[in-house]
């Protein structure tokens, strides 16, 4: 990016319907819809218990890298976080 020049915000992506109504489904099982750049774009009820609610977060904050790297909690979740981190640091 050149100096001066102002980035832009992105949109989410949209999700398709179907894709949230699978999530519905999912109930007992935790399920995201991930984007470009690893985004959250869509969580069940299992995923925000057990990981954090991201709909409740800004559209900006709504990534898996962002919550693995800067969520105080993500470390405590993960048994092996520094092998879940290289993981995810390299998608």
């Amino acid at each position: 990016m050149a100096r001066g020049q102002r980035r832009t915000a992105t949109r989410p992506q949209p999700v398709r319907p179907g894709l949230r109504d699978l999530l519905r489904i999912l109930d007992h099982t935790p399920a995201l819809v991930l984007g470009r750049r690893l985004d959250v774009l869509a969580s069940n009820q299992m995923a925000r218990a057990l990981l954090t609610d991201f709909d409740a977060l800004p559209h900006r904050e709504r990534n898996l890298v962002r919550f693995m790297f800067c969520d105080e909690n993500a470390r405590s979740l993960f048994t092996h976080w520094d092998t879940h981190a290289q993981d995810i640091a390299s998608s």
